[in-house]
């Protein structure tokens, strides 16, 4: 498949597609972030927070829910989740703070344009703007994995996704040195404990915060 078609066979819509994709770095971004947690050796970890310390980002794994999908594509859902995570690991980023209503998310801003240039070149072509489904060409050829890169890509006009190989990332992480600009959240949505925790990790790395509630 030539890569010009990965977006979808009309020729109108990869076009707009690949120019979004232009100015990719000087976009104002932000990425959600949570207080999830798991325990390991009896201990409670929090991901997001633990990267965020390190100015990384934690990339996940694919977990398409079938039931999102007409009755032809049921069937091989499970099969593009486990062929895309054997390769690829994803991230959504977005154009501005949506309103998710749920407790414990939070944003970072990030700001690309001060990426190290090994970063540049690992990002770059991996940045996508996500689409409707009903303009991509949805479709799964097991000879070509560049057919699993549409389906993390659906979604909303202003959001974005990073596909990277697994083999970039440190434990699940992608390291954006110098990129953390901000980090809000919502004050309604998150007790004052975390809150004081993500001004820890705003102070550690030198930014900001700022409560969004009410706006």
């Amino acid at each position: 498949m030539n890569f010009y078609d990965l977006y979808s066979e009309n020729k109108i819509v990869s076009y707009k597609a690949i120019l979004k994709k232009k100015d990719w770095m000087c976009r104002r971004l932000f990425i959600p972030c949570s207080f999830y947690s798991t325990i390991k050796d009896n201990l409670t970890i929090y991901p997001d927070l633990f990267a965020l310390m390190d100015q990384a980002f934690i990339f996940r794994k694919l977990n398409l829910d079938m039931k999102d999908f007409d009755a032809e594509h049921k069937e091989i859902i499970p099969i593009i989740n486990e062929e895309f995570n054997k390769v690829f690991r994803y991230k959504y980023l977005y154009e501005q703070i949506i309103p998710f209503d749920i407790e414990d998310v939070f944003w970072v801003e990030v700001d690309l344009t001060r990426l190290e240039h090994k970063a540049y070149t690992e990002l770059f072509c991996n940045f996508y703007p996500c689409l409707e489904k009903e303009e991509l060409d949805l479709f799964y050829d097991p000879y070509k994995d560049i057919d699993l890169l549409k389906y993390p890509m659906i979604g909303e006009k202003h959001k974005w996704v990073l596909i990277l190989d697994e083999h970039l990332l440190v434990d699940s992480r992608y390291y954006f040195k110098d990129c953390l600009k901000k980090i809000y959240y919502d004050s309604h949505l998150i007790s004052e404990d975390k809150i004081e925790a993500l001004k820890e990790i705003a102070d550690a790395n030198k930014i900001e915060t700022e409560d969004y509630y009410g706006r």
